[in-house]
């Protein structure tokens, strides 16, 4: 993985994101500034293992990643992460329990990383923090609610389309098995659904 990059680049792509969702005071974008470090991690690293207590939230600028957790011997995903998304174990990251998660980088990936402690102090001094991690919450909240929904209530026909359509061009870049174990059936059945 290529080890040049630049610091303000990736931080700039974060604070993008940012001012789309609300405008934000002159310091509070300097202070993001200096919270957020940005880390190149190479292709199948864990960022989370289950068991660990999540301490950090991370803004995915390249990449790609998966969470799952172990079930019957079996690796069942619950998310994929795309790039300009934001994301951690929220679970534990706000009750300080263990994961029951592992979240792996499926690329090579750049991402910006950021402690609890330095994320909840901003939340304390800006009003414009704790709205934007607000959003980033909700907005997480109602992915998963969609995913659970979608594995609750939709054929598998109906899961896949779904997810084409939320998630374009993502097939290409994950495994099948990863998928299937995502849309809730065998790979055997995602193979009939798609060749349908």
């Amino acid at each position: 993985m290529a080890t040049d990059y630049n610091h303000s680049f990736y931080l700039n792509q974060l604070l993008d994101v940012v001012n789309l969702l609300t405008d934000i005071p002159e310091e509070f974008s300097m202070e993001i500034r200096e919270i957020f470090e940005v880390k190149l991690i190479p292709k199948n690293t864990f960022l989370v293992k289950e068991g660990q207590v999540v301490g950090k939230i991370w803004f995915l600028n390249v990449g790609l990643l998966r969470s799952y957790f172990h079930r019957n011997g079996n690796e069942c995903t619950t998310w994929f992460m795309t790039e300009q998304s934001p994301f951690t174990n929220y679970k534990s990251f706000i009750t300080n329990e263990a994961s029951l998660d592992n979240i792996i980088t499926l690329e090579d990936c750049v991402l910006l990383e950021a402690t609890r402690e330095k994320i909840y102090g901003i939340y304390d001094k800006y009003i414009a923090a704790s709205k934007v991690g607000r959003i980033f919450a909700e907005t997480y909240f109602l992915r998963h609610d969609s995913h659970v929904n979608d594995l609750l209530f939709c054929t598998a026909e109906e899961r896949y389309i779904n997810f084409q359509n939320q998630m374009p061009g993502l097939e290409d870049r994950i495994k099948s098995k990863d998928l299937a174990s995502y849309l809730g059936m065998t790979k055997e059945t995602l193979s009939r659904v798609k060749g349908r």
